[in-house]
């Protein structure tokens, strides 16, 4: 089944509500991890959670962490309360 389409700022978006830093390149966003605290032994700059901007999907290359909008979404409702 083909992921369903993404508006290029739905993650954008999502990341500013929760007041999450990140850096665009090219198709891709970068921010630092914030599932389980992964990234505080990062240097400075160096990020480690990846989205897609056209599927929505993200992946962190460090602590394995994925899914996609819904799933973001729900993890950072989640962690708010």
């Amino acid at each position: 089944m083909p992921y369903p389409p993404y508006n290029y700022g739905d993650v954008q978006k999502v990341l500013d509500k929760y007041s999450i830093d990140y850096v665009i390149r090219g198709n891709e966003l970068l921010t630092n991890c914030f599932f389980g605290g992964c990234d505080e032994d990062s240097r400075q700059n160096e990020h480690h959670l990846s989205f897609n901007l056209s599927t929505g999907q993200y992946h962190c290359f460090k602590c394995g962490a994925k899914g996609n909008l819904i799933t973001l979404k729900h993890s950072l409702r989640v962690r708010r309360k």
